[in-house]
């Protein structure tokens, strides 16, 4: 079974994107240069039209195989829905 626990290994260095995603999966606030380099790839997506529409594209299907998984298990999805906004609460709660 897989484990929701990111890897012990740290492999990407703070300062890029794959480690600010780290910190966000963490429920923690990025460090200043894992910010930048977030907010770098932000500007360089918006600045690139195609890109944008890559985006949008993979998001809708991202969204229509959640409704999908949603509908053919109902009661699976409810249950990882709420563990996940209990997550988020206790992170919240916790700052």
């Amino acid at each position: 079974m897989l484990s929701d626990d990111p890897p012990a290994a740290e492999s990407n260095p703070c300062g890029t994107v794959a480690a600010y995603q780290r910190h966000r999966r963490r429920g923690e606030a990025a460090c200043g240069l894992c910010a930048e380099a977030n907010r770098q790839k932000s500007r360089a997506r918006r600045a690139d039209p195609e890109l944008r529409v890559e985006e949008v594209a993979r998001n809708l299907a991202r969204t229509r195989a959640l409704w999908r998984l949603a509908n053919e298990y109902p009661e699976r999805f409810r249950a990882l829905s709420t563990d996940e906004l209990l997550k988020i609460s206790e992170v919240a709660d916790a700052t």
